[in-house]
Order: structure tokens, then C-alpha cells, then sequence
């Protein structure tokens, strides 16, 4: 998933593979699906619902340290070790 589609990068990456992009479609703005039916220049009104995600979205979190997240993660595994260096 891209952040940012600065500078054609979706049209420089698919040519890397070889692959031509003829056009480009936007199917989000952030956290907010836009419908198939929204042509270009059309406008359409969010709901309360969608309005207070995208208030809640926007609303800074809270920095934590790189210390107190090495604390919070200290001794827990997410998953098992799947290989081993050999001696």
C-alpha cells in the first residue's frame, strides 16, 4: 500500500515490471472508501458516522519512546523461531 503517490510512482513501479499503465483510478482518500459512481468533479456528503472516523483519524497519537516500547515487547514472542544459526 502506498502513503503518497508523489512523482508517478505507481506508473514508475509497474514500469520496473515491464507494464504499461494506461490510466489510474483513486479508490480511497485516506481512511474513506470512495464510491465507483463518483465521477470526476462530483461531490458527496459523509455521513455523521464517516465524519466522526475520519475526526477520530485525524486526532494525533500519542509518541511512544523506542525505551518504553522495547519494555512493553521485553519477553514476548510473536512468533516461534523458524531457523538457527549453525556453530
Amino acid at each position: 500500500m502506498l502513503k503518497e503517490g508523489r512523482n508517478r510512482i505507481v506508473r514508475r513501479m509497474f514500469e520496473a515490471l515491464g507494464m504499461t499503465v494506461s490510466r489510474l483510478m483513486r479508490v480511497r482518500f485516506g481512511i474513506v472508501g470512495l464510491p465507483a459512481r463518483l465521477k470526476r468533479g462530483q461531490c458527496l456528503e459523509l455521513t455523521p458516522q464517516e465524519t466522526q472516523r475520519v475526526l477520530q483519524w485525524l486526532q494525533p497519537q500519542p509518541e511512544v519512546s523506542k525505551e518504553a516500547a522495547v519494555r512493553e515487547t521485553a519477553g514476548t514472542r510473536n512468533h516461534p523461531r523458524r531457523w538457527s544459526r549453525a556453530k
